[in-house]
């Protein structure tokens, strides 16, 4: 039995392994270094498998959406590649239903076919090659899915690539969960520190310029003079302005790290973050197809939550607040709470023009509401009509 390498020589299993074994001792030691801290572990590991393999092109592809369950993954996106055309493979999706990854990621077990395809840009158009397809598991955990594919030219997988490339994928699934969650203690640490100068800014800060505002406007009714207290009130709406920006900092300090997320994952961290000591008060429900809100009008829509939000837990105080999320042919986002209140003057100041302008400017519409009783009731609805909102399916594997 043998195993053909890049230079045309035929190794024995013995050797083949050895090469296997390197390639895995060396995967672990770079996503364990200090010094490989940031390194990107996928694509470490579609380096060396592709050298391992003789491939062309190799491509990992992981849950749109890694919190969910195994079960619950309706897509996988390609999120390392390496070989011809690796940039234009990057960031495509592929559903997890009718595909053959899908089937591989579902099932657990490994693939090979001499007369592969994939239609995919940049990798169907290559034509018929000898592929094969394995899942990355960590225990019981599905990491996402490799797609290794060699020159048409090339010898085909045989059978005794099963236990090497399992071998090897189980090693670097270990490898890749272990990085993860060394990285994640690191990015916990400096989130813990994000998150105490953040309540620094809001217990002590703002409080200071706030005190700092009412003295002034205090001032501002014993001035006999118009234009005085002209100025005296704009500085008090400086500070107010300071205020506000010093809130989205706060906000930013206490986002997750940068990263493609999920528009589920975006609006119950938005919420959460955003809640503070008041989570037990704040319901959060979300129902319909989520991942067909594009990039961009999840973006959109995380600003409209961030923006209601702020005002109502720290401006207003409001309590027992509920989200509503819904998605149908439009997007549809319901946010009320019991005490507090937005009053009408005050909605530019805080950014609430914005958000309803930006609702317009998509085509959509915006309610904003601050009744009698000072409840707040924002409604934000989007209509999904329109191709530039959706995320772009890609023909089944």
């Amino acid at each position: 039995m043998v195993v053909h390498n890049d230079n045309g020589i035929f190794l024995d299993p013995v050797r083949a392994s050895a090469r296997r074994a390197s390639a895995s001792r060396e995967i672990f030691a770079a996503l364990l270094s200090d010094a490989d801290l940031h390194l990107q572990p996928l694509q470490l590991i579609v380096e060396r498998a592709a050298e391992l393999a003789d491939a062309e092109q190799v491509i990992v592809l992981v849950p749109v959406d890694p919190d969910q369950p195994r079960s619950d993954v309706d897509q996988l996106v390609v999120s390392a590649a390496v070989g011809v055309h690796a940039k234009e493979l990057l960031g495509q999706e592929v559903p997890v239903s009718g595909s053959i990854v899908g089937e591989v990621f579902r099932s657990g077990e490994a693939l090979i076919s001499d007369t592969f395809r994939h239609p995919m840009r940049a990798f169907a158009d290559i034509g018929e090659r000898p592929a094969f397809v394995m899942l990355l598991r960590s225990g019981q955990q599905a990491l996402g899915v490799m797609v290794v594919a060699r020159n048409a030219a090339a010898p085909p997988f045989g059978d005794e690539y099963f236990d090497l490339a399992r071998d090897f994928a189980d090693h670097a699934a270990i490898a890749l969960t272990l990085a993860t969650a060394r990285r994640h203690a690191s990015e916990q640490t400096v989130l813990a520190d994000r998150d105490r100068i953040a309540h620094d800014l809001h217990d002590h800060v703002i409080q200071r310029v706030f005190a700092i505002g009412m003295d002034l406007q205090g001032v501002t009714a014993r001035l006999r003079s118009p234009q005085l207290a002209a100025r005296v009130a704009q500085s008090v709406d400086g500070l107010d302005a300071v205020i506000d920006d010093i809130r989205r900092s706060i906000f930013k300090l206490q986002r997750p790290p940068a990263g493609r997320r999920s528009f589920a994952r975006r609006i119950q961290d938005a919420v959460e973050h955003l809640s503070g000591d008041h989570r037990e008060v704040t319901t959060l429900s979300m129902a319909g197809p989520m991942a067909t809100v594009s990039d961009e009008l999840a973006a959109h829509a995380e600003v409209v939550v961030v923006e209601v939000l702020s005002n109502a837990v720290w401006q207003s105080g409001a309590e027992n607040i509920t989200v509503e999320v819904s998605v149908t042919d439009e997007l549809f986002i319901e946010i009320t709470g019991d005490v507090g209140g937005i009053p009408s003057d005050d909605q530019r100041r805080i950014g609430l023009a914005s958000i309803a302008q930006c609702a317009e400017d998509l085509g959509g519409q915006c309610m904003i509401a601050s009744p009698p009783d000072r409840a707040i009731h924002v409604c934000w609805r989007i209509p999904l009509q329109d191709s530039s909102v959706h995320t772009t399916a890609v023909a089944p594997i």
